[in-house]
């Protein structure tokens, strides 16, 4: 190797290391992200989806189906049981903007309203903690 090159091939095996083998252990989701301080599963016959509350009263709904997946995003406050979401997109139709934190049986419902336009779906329940891989 010439002189000039080795700098760049150096960058390359250190760039390639960190990649393949996450040689400093560095969680890049917790620092980008915010980290994970609840998260939920729901796991149905042909869905699944996955819901984190984040640092900075962010959360996020990642659902999954045979073909289609959905992303959700946004902000929320939590009163007592209860969580109020703000979407920064559209809502899912099976999971609301206020959700009841059920924790003597460990689930997440949806609280509809009289007013909900979507009243008439039923919603997912969700259980505390990671997919158990049921389905």
């Amino acid at each position: 190797l010439k002189a000039n090159n080795i700098l760049p091939t150096l960058l390359i095996v250190a760039v390639f290391s960190f990649v393949c083998f996450n040689t400093f252990s560095f969680d890049i989701e917790d620092k980008i992200y915010g980290k994970v301080l609840f998260r939920a599963c729901h796991e149905g016959t042909l869905n699944h989806a996955t819901f984190e509350l984040r640092e900075g009263n962010r959360f996020e709904l990642h659902w999954t189906g045979v073909l289609f997946a959905d992303y959700f995003t946004g902000t929320y406050r939590q009163v007592g049981d209860t969580l109020f979401l703000n979407y920064s997109s559209d809502r899912p139709i099976r999971f609301g903007d206020r959700i009841f934190m059920d924790n003597k049986n460990e689930r997440l419902t949806t609280i509809r309203q009289k007013s909900d336009s979507l009243r008439n779906v039923v919603p997912f329940l969700f259980y505390y903690g990671y997919c158990k891989g049921l389905n």
